[in-house]
């Protein structure tokens, strides 16, 4: 039985987004289908224009130099183009969240190409991440 992997992206800040993407490569890497649920204001990083935004965490405050230039050195100063990649190279699901676009007002039709479509949490978590090896939040 081949492993799978689940992740459940919430926050919408960019270091949450970069583990995230991070995982994904980890799950493809290892040949694992990877399916993603993208909930609250994290979705906003599925809008068109919105993947590549800056948003660093409470804890990192005034530190966007820092991580631009850390992102640069490690090639990952394009998110979407690496999440592209991501799903170009494996079998990658990236969902939002049905309720999210309600909640906060996102308009569906401004989502990037990448998105496989809308999921409601309770199919993701029972037909999903419950048959999954690897559970991961962000």
């Amino acid at each position: 039985m081949a492993h799978r992997m689940t992740i459940l992206l919430q926050s919408g800040d960019s270091y949450a987004f970069q583990l995230t993407l991070n995982a994904i490569a980890v799950g493809v890497s290892a040949e694992m289908p990877v399916t993603v649920l993208v909930a609250g204001w994290a979705a906003e990083r599925l809008q068109n224009g919105r993947t590549n935004m800056l948003q660093l965490p409470a804890f990192a405050a005034g530190r966007e130099d820092d991580l631009k230039t850390g992102m640069t050195k490690a090639g990952m100063d394009d998110p979407h183009a690496f999440l592209k990649k991501l799903k170009a190279a494996g079998d990658v699901q990236l969902f939002l969240c049905s309720q999210t676009p309600r909640v906060l007002g996102l308009d569906v039709d401004d989502l990037i190409n990448e998105v496989d479509g809308q999921m409601g949490m309770t199919a993701f978590l029972l037909e999903h991440a419950a048959n999954a090896d690897v559970q991961l939040t962000f």
